[in-house]
């Protein structure tokens, strides 16, 4: 709700299944014009939205291949090939937080952030907009705010025990 309050935007939470993000939750913001890029309940492969890629960001590159062979024939036709799922990860492990352009409805964009929700779980939250409110500046604040504001969620491991 904080999220969508201050960027005006539709924020959604998911979380990981498997290969796939499930959106358990959207959130309007107060901005006249929405993305509703997906509803709650919409399954999704990794790497097919801006969350997505977080999601899949925090495996190994070997692992994101096998995932992208296991499901080459949807990928393709989105045009998602292995170097452009790579470029998008390794921006992702750069910044912290990904982008999308257009890859849903036409002319919107969405900036997204993943986090560890504990030992096995993980969840990650997005801001979709019309193109037009998602310029570069615009996009780097939004991915900063996502970090800002997801920080307190993340799983932390308990310390080993000294035995």
């Amino acid at each position: 709700h904080k999220i969508a309050r201050q960027s005006e935007d539709t924020v959604f939470l998911v979380v990981r299944s498997g290969d796939e993000a499930v959106c358990v939750h959207r959130q309007e913001g107060s901005y006249p014009i929405k993305a509703f890029v997906t509803n709650a309940g919409k399954r999704r492969l990794l790497g097919f939205s801006a969350v997505g890629i977080c999601l899949l960001a925090g495996d190994s590159d070997e692992t994101i291949t096998a995932q992208h062979a296991r499901h080459a024939e949807a990928y393709e036709k989105q045009g998602m090939t292995l170097a452009v799922l790579r470029e998008h990860v390794h921006f992702v492990r750069r910044h912290g937080y990904s982008e999308m352009r257009d890859f849903g409805p036409p002319d919107t964009a969405g900036v997204g952030h993943a986090f560890q929700m504990s030992a096995t779980a993980k969840a990650g939250v997005s801001i979709a907009a019309i193109g037009a409110r998602m310029g570069p500046r615009r996009i780097r604040e939004l991915g900063q705010m996502l970090q800002q504001e997801l920080a307190p969620f993340a799983y932390v491991p308990p310390p080993a025990s000294a035995a």
